[in-house]
């Protein structure tokens, strides 16, 4: 059954006549008697009686009239529902981005976005990666911003960036001298790991013990701002990717040259689900971004 079934239905119920309805319809007889045959098969009931003294509705089709007008008036209010879901959809972008990753990225990341496109309406909410993904498979977020390695049968990863991790330390540490290090520099240093990559992390924090470093501290990723303030005022080293942001000022970044480990950074969005203009835009910013970003 289709809404233009019901449609030619209740125009028959006014009319009495295939002739008439299909008239007021703009279709032919024949095919007005073709869909009505093809609506009593669907609903396994004769609809109407055709006599030489006219068309009459048999009780079925009675009992179809009573509930059919209520049915398309809901199709129409259903319609314009999802019609302005599409429209604001045009003009808002979702984003689920991992704990953290604003540590990876400029000062002016998502603000230079919005005042770029004032047309657009930016929603970002952070979460772990398992609930990224989540969010993701259940179409709450069309689009990803994930730092860790993302597997997913219903996920495209349409740019992904690899960093090497380096260590990050105050100006005033003793190692600030050295151009680079080794995981034996940094024994008997204060170490603090931040969990953005909650794998990455608990890797890094396997590596350093292997090399008999234990970190004295772990903290979520969404407390990045409390590691710099414990890096540049406590002499404790930690961990990041090349600086993104001034928030950085008062550190040294300096590789490891034994460390051998990256964090990955990831933009994904849901398979075969097409993507809004406003959507694109904000992809192709991200990835823009990322790939030029001022040191």
């Amino acid at each position: 059954m289709d809404i233009k079934q019901l449609e030619f239905f209740l125009e028959m119920c006014k009319t009495d006549s295939f002739t008439r309805a299909a008239k007021n319809l703009f279709i032919t007889t024949p095919g007005l008697v073709k869909s009505m045959e093809k609506l009593e098969d669907e609903m396994g009931a004769r609809l109407f009686v055709r006599t030489r003294s006219g068309t009459y509705m048999t009780a079925a089709g009675y009992e179809l009239q009573r509930y059919a007008k209520n049915f398309l008036n809901q199709f129409q209010y259903i319609k314009r529902q999802v019609h302005q879901a599409d429209s604001k959809r045009q003009h808002t972008v979702d984003i689920c981005m991992t704990w953290g990753l604003m540590s990876l990225f400029p000062g002016d990341f998502f603000s230079r976005f919005i005042v770029e496109n004032r047309d657009i309406t930016l929603k970002v909410i952070s979460h772990t990666l398992d609930e990224c993904v989540d969010s993701l498979v259940n179409y709450r977020s069309p689009i990803g911003l994930l730092v860790g390695d993302v597997k997913h049968p219903m996920l495209d990863i349409v740019f992904r960036r690899e960093a090497p991790l380096h260590a990050i330390f105050s100006e005033k540490h003793p190692l600030a001298y050295k151009e680079s290090l080794t995981i034996q520099d940094l024994h008997g240093e204060k170490v603090v790991v931040n969990t953005s990559d909650t794998v990455a992390s608990a890797r890094l924090s396997d590596r350093l013990r292997e090399g008999g470093i234990t970190p004295q501290i772990i903290v979520d990723g969404a407390d990045w701002s409390q590691t710099l303030e414990i890096v540049r005022n406590a002499d404790f080293i930690s961990f990041c990717v090349a600086p993104r942001s001034e928030g950085f000022k008062g550190t040294i970044i300096r590789p490891v040259s034994d460390l051998n480990m990256s964090i990955i950074f990831n933009v994904v969005i849901l398979r075969d689900i097409p993507l809004s203009d406003a959507e694109r835009r904000f992809i192709d910013y991200v990835i823009s971004r990322i790939t030029n970003v001022r040191k």
